[in-house]
């Protein structure tokens, strides 16, 4: 039997009588997807539990080691962090700028914010990301969900979101919030994988950043506008390039169709070879990802110069309204405070 559900994203009805796409996990389970009739995003159909969902992040997940991957990736990982931090700084005003990060991963995006005079709290899973980002002096982080963190209304001058939002299973709510908790003026980024990307569309199931069963929504550009344009966001700029996500997922998605299990480089990359795989299948994977890397870098370069780049990455404003646009940083008030 059917039944009529509303797109998170755009508002449009969806009708879930079939799936579109159907994917075996890296956990042996299918995943199936529906996707919105008038905007293309998609979405796990049943969408799990929160407890479910929190069976997916096991440590291998967030890699066996210190840091989430090994030697040179991990050093370009700390590159392209510090870059997003240099994006982000120019565009809010304030001092200090008081900063969420959902999802703070290893905490290096706000160590980089920190040191740079900005007040820094992050949100994640309790786990090894968290106890990861937690030894950072001069940043907060905190476990839960943004809904229920206890910020006040207009107490935040920025908040980012970088590939988190796929993984939230009411990423309305979440951006909902987030203009809530933001002042007049404020800046929220946020960063999915793309689903329109040329990697998306001409890999198909197999692509690397569907991620089943951790991606419960695969964003389109469309969705992803109307999402935050319905919630009352002003969008001042949209990009799709990014290196950091475009060169192995584009290498990985088309390995995935000649390996298995998928995503068999990526897992040996962040579990030190300790992952699911038979030796003939890793040593294949290793040959492979060294012949296909420079062409998934001119490939993902030439996508994204046509806007459709492995990500979507918006900018977006909390409009001002003309008569407090003299009064709404109030920097004299304390940068997080509970309700009582």
């Amino acid at each position: 039997m059917s039944k009529t559900l509303k797109c998170e994203a755009c508002g449009a009805s969806e009708n879930t009588s079939g799936k579109d796409l159907v994917i075996r996990s890296t956990h042996g389970t299918d995943v199936a997807y529906v996707s919105c009739p008038s905007c293309g995003t998609m979405r796990v159909d049943p969408m799990p539990s929160v407890a479910e969902l929190a069976s997916f992040y096991d440590d291998e997940y967030y890699g066996l080691q210190k840091a989430k991957f090994v030697g040179l990736i991990e050093l370009l990982r700390g590159v392209c962090l510090n870059r997003r931090a240099n994006r982000v700084l120019p565009l809010v005003d304030g001092t200090p700028i008081r900063i969420l990060d959902i999802g703070a991963g290893d905490g290096r995006f706000l160590k980089r914010m920190h040191d740079q005079g900005c007040e820094c709290v992050g949100i994640e899973l309790e786990g090894p990301a968290f106890d990861r980002s937690s030894r950072y002096q001069g940043v907060r982080i905190i476990s839960g969900d943004v809904t229920d963190a206890g910020f006040e209304s207009a107490s935040l001058d920025a908040i980012t979101i970088w590939h988190v939002l796929e993984h939230i299973t009411t990423p309305l709510e979440t951006v909902r919030c987030c203009f809530e908790k933001l002042r007049e003026g404020g800046l929220l980024v946020v960063e999915v994988p793309n689903l329109g990307s040329w990697q998306g569309i001409l890999s198909g199931d197999k692509y690397f950043h569907l991620d089943p069963p951790r991606h419960v929504y695969q964003f389109t550009h469309a969705g992803l506008h109307a999402l935050l344009t319905r919630v009352g966001f002003d969008i001042i700029k949209q990009e799709t390039g990014s290196l950091e996500m475009g060169v192995l997922g584009a290498a990985q998605s088309w390995m995935n169709g000649l390996i298995k299990p998928r995503d068999l480089f990526y897992d040996m990359l962040r579990t030190k070879n300790r992952c699911h795989g038979s030796r003939a299948a890793k040593c294949a994977s290793i040959v492979l990802a060294a012949l296909l890397m420079p062409f998934a870098l001119v490939f993902t370069v030439a996508e994204a110069a046509f806007g459709h780049g492995p990500v979507l990455r918006f900018f977006c404003r909390k409009p001002t309204s003309p008569d407090s646009a003299q009064d709404n940083k109030n920097l004299g008030r304390p940068f997080v405070r509970f309700k009582h």
